[in-house]
């Protein structure tokens, strides 16, 4: 762990929420600040230990309409600005709802996984991700895309795939103290104010970036609950974070307390996390799950999907690019060998871009990049 600062403060008894009143002592301090230290900590690293299967939804809101509108006349005279995007996304959101994702992720363990992405609101509808035997691959109902990655450990592809599909079970399971878990290699000051049951942290890190939370501590348990979290970047040109922990669950599977309703705020994105449980499953399931389609070999069903209509696959494996599309029947390939460009770009057309950073987490990975640095 990195170095930490404490400073601890007494205040008058409030209400006591969920808990029993506490002592105001400085012990209690200390075992509260213990406690966000290990969930934090522990959270950064967290794999669900399979196999088991892990499941949540996210439900992307829209903004306000005086908003949208703002943004249109920032771009009247620029066509190709990207917030057209947010303008279209935000438009759907206040014409058809909100944009709801239901995510299950089924794992083995780092070096054997898949998520299944049910996205109906986007024109793929499915957008899956797997990891299996080194191979790291994205499917739609139209197009598999194949990479190759080493095992699946930090810092490698299909490692630092998993962390982004990580990202909500990993706030889930820490209450939302994820949001503000970068602190290992920072030397930060951790304010903690007791007030009867009730707890609130700050944190802050040199570069600027603060953070805050809030919630309740049950002293016989050890344990805490957490209502609010809050990441500001200071003169960091991010956006700020906010998490408020609307219900709560104890996930036997897992042998942890987790947030099970998450109201969060990524800057101007606002969103709905829901946890939607855990279960074990079979070895056999998670590794079938994982395997990619081979529909060159006539592999065209899936143990998730079904049979499937694939019309293009992009085999960048080993550093080559091999393109293959079906016509027909019958597949047309072409082999481009090794185009020294950056690979990523021909997977875009299948849309996994959008998919792999479950879109309002590319913000959370941003901030917490920058501020672990």
């Amino acid at each position: 762990m990195g170095s930490w600062t404490r400073r601890f403060r007494c205040v008058p008894v409030t209400a006591a929420l969920w808990a029993a009143p506490v002592t105001c002592v400085a012990q209690h301090a200390a075992e509260v600040e213990a406690w966000i230290r290990k969930t934090a900590a522990e959270s950064e690293s967290f794999v669900p230990r399979g196999p088991v299967l892990v499941s949540w939804k996210s439900a992307g809101h829209a903004v306000a309409r005086e908003e949208v509108e703002g943004w249109k006349r920032e771009i009247e005279n620029h066509p190709e600005h990207p917030r057209r995007m947010d303008i279209e996304v935000h438009e759907r959101r206040a014409r058809d709802g909100p944009d709801v994702a239901t995510l299950r992720l089924l794992i083995e363990d780092a070096d054997r996984w898949r998520v299944v992405g049910d996205h109906p609101y986007l024109s793929e509808k499915y957008l899956d991700c797997g990891f299996e035997g080194r191979t790291l691959w994205h499917l739609t109902a139209d197009v598999l895309g194949l990479r190759s990655s080493r095992a699946g450990d930090p810092g490698s592809i299909a490692g630092e795939e998993l962390r982004k599909m990580l990202q909500n079970p990993r706030i889930f399971v820490s209450q939302g103290l994820y949001l503000i878990a970068a602190l290992n290699d920072a030397k930060v000051v951790l304010d903690v104010t007791i007030a009867g049951a009730d707890w609130t942290a700050s944190v802050a890190w040199p570069d600027g970036f603060t953070g805050r939370a809030e919630g309740s501590w049950a002293a016989a348990a050890g344990e805490g609950r957490v209502r609010l979290v809050e990441c500001a970047p200071g003169a960091n040109q991010l956006p700020t974070i906010w998490a408020r922990m609307i219900a709560w669950t104890r996930d036997e599977v897992l042998a942890r307390p987790c947030a099970s309703v998450i109201e969060l705020r990524l800057g101007e994105s606002e969103s709905t996390l829901t946890y939607l449980g855990s279960r074990p499953i079979s070895v056999e399931e998670v590794r079938a799950a994982a395997r990619p389609p081979d529909p060159l070999k006539g592999g065209n069903t899936d143990p998730v999907r079904g049979e499937l209509a694939l019309k293009r696959l992009n085999d960048l494996r080993d550093g080559g690019t091999v393109l293959s599309v079906r016509e027909g029947a019958a597949w047309s390939t072409k082999d481009f060998g090794v185009l020294g460009a950056d690979p990523v770009r021909w997977l875009q057309p299948i849309g996994w871009v959008v998919a792999a950073s479950i879109v309002t987490m590319l913000i959370v990975l941003r901030v917490r990049a920058r501020s672990s640095v």
